[in-house]
């Protein structure tokens, strides 16, 4: 999978949380258009994509994608998850939407959408701007909260497969984060120098992140005017099904949405090349062989995940900037100053399609 899903997705987390209750309301698409075209919805949609960026950079958004794994039964099955403990995953989600921390701004957010001043045709700025510091705020306590809860209801053993699966899936969904690499057992010298390179390059990380998030603005910009010149709104529950196929059409015809993407595919994996290069500097040769074994040969539920989760993303060509790097680099090795450069073939084999 292109090392830039990993950020749509987190966009799309972010997107979901801060327009599912004004699409909700009486005359949502007409509101949903004048919405995304508020700046002020935009700064939002900027501060709740970087909130969940950050969540997945310092690992925590990782129990995201454990939650959208334990949805499918061939998982629950390999990992031993009860319906007791799926159960209280799904309310722990459920929950977040009536936590009592976030009540009040509920309350409020309620009384915004009912008032007509949130991005309709009596639309106050003031309200909008509150409006959107609410919906960040639910983000933010989302984000802090849902990781707390999984790891009330997950095993130490149950743990241990999804940081397997992250380990097994990196080719394909690049997730490289210090607590991933649970699985092979760090020293506590090794979890810290994890911890120093995920430090060291979270500026960067950040930069990436904002560049990600500008780029799919852009992207979003060219949607919404063809949606307009094409009458996709005007189509009532099934915009959003015409706004996928356009979607897709853009992304596949329109050249310069392939070069942006183009664009956001290669520098998203560069870093991840330079992330994956650092940490597995770290392991030992005996920890290099267990997480060879984990990527070489996963489990069928693994491999059927991956198809299911590349299917649901809009599938991808399966090219990987970084295997050549990952191809040319032998562990002990000084981290190459261009990626792209090419040297003699050893160490961790990039997985084949």
């Amino acid at each position: 999978m292109r090392a830039k899903r990993l950020f749509i997705c987190a966009c799309i987390l972010a997107l979901s949380t801060l327009t599912a209750p004004l699409l909700a309301q009486e005359g949502g698409p007409p509101n949903f258009v004048k919405m995304f075209r508020s700046e002020t919805f935009r700064e939002g949609q900027k501060k709740a994509g970087k909130t969940v960026m950050r969540s997945f950079w310092n690992g925590k958004g990782s129990n995201l994608m454990t939650m959208q794994l334990l949805s499918e039964r061939e998982v629950r099955e390999a990992w031993n998850v009860t319906d007791e403990q799926h159960g209280k995953i799904q309310g722990a989600m459920m929950g977040m939407f009536t936590n009592p921390e976030l009540a009040a701004e509920m309350k409020e957010m309620g009384e915004l959408q009912s008032s007509g001043k949130v991005f309709g045709d009596n639309a106050d700025p003031a309200s909008e701007k509150r409006f959107v510091e609410l919906q960040s705020k639910m983000v933010e306590t989302m984000m802090e909260k849902l990781p707390a809860e999984m790891d009330k209801v997950l095993t130490d053993e149950q743990k241990r497969k999804s940081q397997e699966f992250q380990l097994a899936a990196m080719s394909d969904i690049p997730l490289v984060t210090p607590d991933m690499f649970k699985a092979l057992d760090l020293s506590e010298d090794q979890t810290k120098k994890m911890e120093d390179i995920r430090k060291e390059l979270e500026p960067q990380f950040d930069k990436l992140g904002e560049e990600l998030i500008d780029a799919q603005m852009k992207i979003q910009d060219k949607l919404f005017e063809t949606m307009e010149k094409e009458g996709a709104f005007a189509e009532g529950p099934a915009m959003f099904e015409k706004m996928q196929e356009i979607r897709k059409r853009l992304q596949a015809e329109d050249p310069e949405i392939k070069k942006l993407n183009e664009d956001i595919k290669n520098r998203g994996q560069h870093f991840v090349a330079q992330l994956k290069i650092k940490m597995f500097d770290v392991l030992t040769d005996e920890q290099w062989d267990r997480l060879q074994k984990i990527v070489d040969n996963p489990p069928d539920y693994v491999k059927n995940m991956i198809k299911k989760m590349k299917a649901q993303m809009g599938g991808g060509d399966g090219t990987d900037v970084s295997k050549n790097v990952m191809e040319a680099w032998k562990p002990g090795e000084p981290i190459p100053d261009e990626y792209r450069q090419q040297r003699q073939k050893k160490a961790f084999p990039a997985k084949e399609e």
